[in-house]
């Protein structure tokens, strides 16, 4: 539990940042629906996805350049499994920084389809992703994963809610007009 919630705060830092990036999208999509230019709602989400990469590539590249030493920050020295919290701090970090994408992919994407007005697909999507989550967790602890079957069932559930959400926005017809 200490490793999970030391590399959750580190976690956060990435997280929030592409949060806002949804929250930005939310509005742009919003204003340009509103002024009848869906075409660029689709320019725009196709540079924030090249965005999102670059943005999530360059986060996995420090997190795992810098995993030891951010997680010092929030484990003390003196902890009884000192050792074992650190390695499992890193392992959860490191696996969460190479699956960031999909989170900052959902975030953009429910952005976008909640300023269109499209909401309740995006709760849709969390609820499978959570669910998903959960299940895929305790399916890993049964295989023997132990603790790292939470940070692994973290990303599996964004893949499953990115899935829902990517249909719709992929079933829109000016994504589909105006998306290579």
């Amino acid at each position: 539990i200490s490793a999970v919630s030391a590399a959750s705060k580190i976690e956060t830092f990435g997280s929030l940042a592409l949060t806002n990036i949804g929250v930005a999208m939310s509005t742009y999509s919003a204003q340009n629906y509103g002024a009848k230019k869906p075409r660029r709602i689709a320019s725009g989400f196709k540079q924030m996805r090249l965005f999102i990469i670059l943005f999530s590539l360059l986060s996995a590249i420090l997190i795992n350049l810098f995993a030891r030493p951010l997680l010092g920050f929030f484990v003390d020295l003196n902890e009884k499994n000192y050792p074992e919290i650190m390695s499992e701090g890193c392992s959860y970090l490191k696996t969460i920084g190479m699956f960031l994408f999909l989170f900052g992919l959902i975030s953009i994407t429910n952005g976008t389809l909640r300023g269109i007005g499209n909401v309740l697909i995006t709760a849709v999507g969390a609820i499978a992703s959570l669910g998903t989550r959960l299940i895929m967790g305790l399916i890993l602890k049964n295989l023997g994963y132990g603790p790292a079957s939470i940070w692994i069932a973290i990303p599996i559930g964004w893949l499953a809610g990115l899935t829902i959400t990517s249909i719709k926005i992929y079933s829109l017809n000016f994504m589909q007009n105006d998306y290579s």
